[in-house]
């Protein structure tokens, strides 16, 4: 960066500016490393190039701890950390978040783990409930789709599906059109139906 403006370059690389005002400043910056500030002074400018040692952050380590009634994978940044288990022990340092995901029970809970001086991060999934979803007239050839996913083979209708409890967006998908999504907010370790009546209007594709 040259006084703050970002060049789009990174290191080792060429760096061109006006001689008859040339930054006052030169910042690297890279992950997992402080953030150097150099002066440009003329020395430097004579000299046509600048060598800045770069110094690495402390990372300190975070142990997570996460645990569940069903099975449910840990990711970081797309990536599984630990595979699916009903629980993790899992060192998360480095991280701000990690993902709780079970593509089965339509789970996916951030959680935020980042700590300045390390130490322990416990997270648990949320308790399953069940979600039933009815439709009416022709909206019952309709596939349901719940946080953009298929539910098993679509086929209406849905009844007392286990799902994570929390919020969920419940669609039907169709073949002239979608219907809206209904937002929907299933309780733990209890059933919640939401029915879509032979009026529901469909975005036509």
């Amino acid at each position: 960066m040259l006084d703050g403006r970002d060049t789009g370059r990174t290191t080792p690389a060429q760096v061109s500016f006006d001689q008859a005002r040339p930054p006052a400043r030169i910042q690297l910056a890279l992950q997992g490393f402080r953030t150097e500030d150099t002066a440009v002074t003329p020395e430097s400018l004579k000299r046509g190039s600048l060598d800045v040692p770069l110094s690495a952050l402390e990372v300190a380590r975070v142990s997570l701890v996460a645990t569940g009634d069903y099975e449910f994978e840990v990711l970081g940044r797309q990536r599984v950390l630990s595979p699916a288990a009903t629980r993790h022990d899992v060192v998360v340092s480095g991280l701000q978040s990690v993902q709780l995901r079970s593509t089965r029970y339509f789970l996916d809970q951030a959680v935020r783990v980042d700590r300045a001086s390390g130490g322990r991060v416990e997270a648990a999934a949320p308790p399953l409930g069940t979600i039933t979803v009815y439709a009416a007239g022709v909206l019952e050839d309709c596939k349901v789709y719940i946080d953009d996913r298929i539910v098993d083979s679509g086929s209406l209708p849905i009844t007392n599906r286990e799902i994570a409890s929390g919020a969920h967006r419940v669609q039907l998908k169709c073949a002239r059109g979608d219907t809206d999504a209904q937002a929907v907010t299933v309780p733990p370790r209890q059933g919640f139906t939401t029915r879509f009546g032979a009026n529901t209007p469909l975005r036509l594709r």
